[in-house]
């Protein structure tokens, strides 16, 4: 096994990074690397196949982040979360480097979440949600128990990641979108370029 340290842009260690080459993908014409991400409070596991002579690569990730990991990502939105994310079977499909197809499910168990727009700061208490992936670069969120969606994103072949926030989140942030929209329909979309 290799070992080595996962960070992210440079802020915190993300923890201890382990991975390992499995033989069986070579009778394939394949390179995956077993990997294992461990630290004192996330454990990631999964592994990364480079097909090349389909131009393919594939992710495949399982375990648990908490939302002090998550809130790296999350800093430079000015969002702030609680709980734990538990990846279930995520699979990602990378074509000449940008994805093209998901699998798989994120759930988060809720709880309090903390944001800044337009220079007013909000703090709500979430229920527990879970993030269906698929069949494209792309995702819906419900809450458990729940068949309204709440939220949804897109990673877009221009490079750029869309999120969609429904009239029904809006309500439980306890900041309706004004108007009479439904509680599915999106009110709020916003684009940002992220590769």
């Amino acid at each position: 096994d290799l070992i080595g340290i996962a960070r992210h842009h440079g802020l915190h260690p993300l923890g201890e990074l382990r991975w390992r080459i499995s033989p069986a993908a070579l009778l394939r014409g394949s390179l995956r690397y077993d990997l294992v991400l461990d630290n004192a409070i996330d454990q990631l596991s999964g592994a990364i196949e480079l097909a090349p002579w389909q131009a393919a690569t594939r992710i495949e990730i399982s375990g648990a982040l908490t939302a002090v990991t998550v809130n790296q990502w999350l800093l430079p939105y000015h969002i702030d979360l609680s709980g734990i994310f538990t990846l279930e079977n995520v699979q990602v499909t990378l074509v000449e480097w940008l994805p093209a197809a998901t699998k798989g499910t994120i759930v988060w168990s809720g709880g309090r979440v903390t944001y800044t727009l337009s220079g007013k700061t909000s703090l709500s208490i979430l229920p527990e949600m879970r993030a269906y992936l698929g069949e494209g670069p792309e995702a819906v969120v419900y809450p458990i128990g729940g068949q309204t969606p709440l939220l949804y994103a897109e990673l877009l072949a221009t490079g750029y990641a869309k999120v969609g926030i429904t009239m029904r989140l809006t309500r439980l942030l306890n900041d309706p979108w004004p108007g009479g929209e439904p509680d599915h329909a999106v009110v709020l979309e916003v684009e940002e370029q992220v590769f």
